[in-house]
């Protein structure tokens, strides 16, 4: 079968597809939950499913149908598809008011016509308050679908119009079983998830980003600064030019808090992946760093992630961020990335 249903997911398409069965199912659907969970995967497969004359015995698509056949080709005349357009970051009015006028038209196939919006935060206040009249008053036989990772970002007034569906991470050994089907080892399987905090797909892209490598990379070269056999301008140098900086940032992130949660003798509530794996000299680290400087180390972890998305001077920033990893984790350091923030 071409994308089946994830495993964890088989229990929420049930739930819909005897809703569709029933006549019960809502006009609007709103899929929210962390990134890499595969939400853009299931309205996909949700979509399929509805429109597929011969279901499975699981309600997911047959493959052999017409529409099957047209869906998977990407040319369902009654599938619409809504997203920014290429090189804008907002889904615009003018967009909203076409898929409104198109739901309103009769099915080509004489069923339902499904409308996913993805991501649904990225509406602009007009294009949203456009979509809400459409769902207090939606075309027969529609159904509107919206993703989202940040539900809080949408109109309350469009939440309260649709059947609010969540999904969560799955289950640590599902994870772990999905990215081994996928073919990737196990060790490779349990760090990919580790910097992917448990969301499957997520660990599946940043394992094709060579994370394995920058992760053992990452050990070796703070178990050096640690114990000053380099410097932080070389190794800031160095992630900046080789590795992806939302990974090292994860990275950064996932060894603190496991320190922070050796120093205090206990297991975090996150996956153990960083506290299993802590290098010698980090875990040395944790026995003489103090928790207060570490927990505000972490609080500027934290806050240096949203600006490497920005123009901040990404080397500094990074530097700022190694050399207390000399010190203890001592500061200061507030000065220097105030300094960054405003360059």
């Amino acid at each position: 079968m071409s994308n089946p249903c994830f495993s964890w997911h088989t229990a929420i398409l049930d739930q819909l597809n005897l809703a569709r069965q029933t006549g019960r199912i809502a006009h609007g659907l709103l899929f929210h939950g962390p990134a890499g969970v595969g939400k853009h995967h299931f309205a996909r497969v949700l979509a399929k499913s509805l429109f597929c004359s011969h279901p499975t015995s699981t309600g997911e698509g047959c493959d052999a149908c017409r529409s099957c056949r047209q869906f998977d080709a990407q040319t369902h005349p009654d599938f619409l598809y809504l997203t920014p357009e290429e090189g804008k970051g907002q889904i615009r009015i003018d967009q909203v008011r076409d898929l409104t006028a198109d739901l309103g038209l009769t099915a080509f196939y004489g069923g339902l016509k499904i409308a996913v919006i993805d991501p649904a935060e990225a509406m602009n206040p007009f294009a949203a308050n456009s979509l809400l009249k459409t769902l207090e008053e939606p075309p027969a036989d529609s159904l509107i679908v919206l993703v989202t990772e940040q539900p809080g970002r949408l109109l309350p007034t469009i939440r309260s119009r649709c059947q609010m569906i969540r999904f969560d991470l799955p289950a640590q050994s599902t994870a772990q079983a999905w990215l081994l089907e996928q073919g990737h080892a196990a060790d490779a399987a349990d760090i990919g998830l580790g910097y992917a905090e448990g969301a499957p797909l997520l660990a599946e892209r940043f394992l094709t980003e060579n994370l394995v490598d920058m992760d053992a990379n990452l050990d070796q070269e703070l178990a050096d600064l640690i114990l000053n056999r380099t410097d932080a301008v070389t190794v800031a140098d160095g992630w900046n030019r080789n590795y992806p900086l939302d990974l090292v940032m994860r990275g950064m992130i996932g060894r603190t808090r496991a320190l922070i949660w050796s120093k205090l003798g206990c297991d975090g509530p996150e996956p153990t992946f960083f506290q299993a794996r802590l290098a010698t000299a980090i875990k040395q680290l944790a026995e003489r760093a103090d928790t207060e400087n570490a927990t505000r180390y972490l609080a500027l972890l934290y806050q240096s992630r949203t600006w490497l998305s920005t123009t901040a001077n990404k080397p500094a920033l990074l530097e700022t961020l190694l050399t207390p990893w000399r010190h203890q984790l001592r500061g200061p350091y507030t000065e220097s990335m105030n300094d960054i923030f405003r360059g």
